[in-house]
């Protein structure tokens, strides 16, 4: 007996699989973009840039992420899921990136052609870790000659950096548009709330088939 329960205290204690917690991707494109999206979309909003005073961005990262990111001159939607250029343009031209930006005519537009053009990258020591990093840092040199730079060591979404509820409902609704009107999303939504009280999820159900 005094066996079986020395075997059994550990059962009440935090385990692994539990302890790093869930990641979630605001962005609908490679998590190796994210950082370096997270980065510049703070820079426009604190510093007001607008990309038509941009001169140049350089992006500050592992080696490793211009191996995964690789289109590095994208001109498909799929190509724009894995170019840190095109998803740092993106931000900057929209403050935004979302489901929308990853077709293949949002992609070949002039303005995010002519700006993912001007992105490069920097692979400084401290981000040349032999796994990759998810760390990455944007400078952004403006015509001007000011400079603004900000680094994320964790992107959005990673159990040390999490998204709000409010983030994650704007994932979902985001989402959700390729196949579902607004009432019916906020009709998910409000179910999806309530879900553990529900006696009967029949209505859930046929709005999500």
């Amino acid at each position: 007996m005094s066996e079986l329960i020395n075997n059994t205290q550990g059962l009440g204690n935090s385990w692994c699989i539990v302890s790093p917690g869930i990641s979630f991707k605001p962005y609908p494109c490679c998590r190796s973009t994210h950082s370096g999206i997270d980065a510049t979309l703070h820079l426009r909003k604190k510093y007001k840039i607008s990309a038509n005073e941009v001169a140049a961005v350089t992006c500050k990262t592992s080696p490793m992420t211009a191996k995964i990111a690789m289109h590095h001159q994208p001109r498909t939607g799929l190509e724009g899921k894995f170019s840190l250029e095109y998803c740092v343009a993106t931000a900057l031209l929209r403050g935004k990136v979302s489901l929308e930006d990853f077709t293949d005519e949002r992609v070949t537009e002039a303005k995010a052609q002519d700006l993912l053009s001007k992105v490069s990258y920097l692979h400084p020591k401290e981000y040349s870790t032999s796994g990759g990093s998810l760390a990455q840092e944007v400078v952004i040199e403006l015509k001007n000659g000011t400079e603004y730079s900000h680094r994320v060591t964790f992107p959005k979404g990673d159990p040390k950096n999490p998204m709000t509820n409010k983030e994650l409902l704007a994932k979902f609704r985001d989402c959700a548009t390729l196949s579902l009107t607004q009432l019916e999303t906020e009709q998910v939504l409000d179910l999806i709330t309530e879900l553990e009280y529900l006696d009967d999820i029949s209505r859930l159900m046929e709005i999500l088939t």
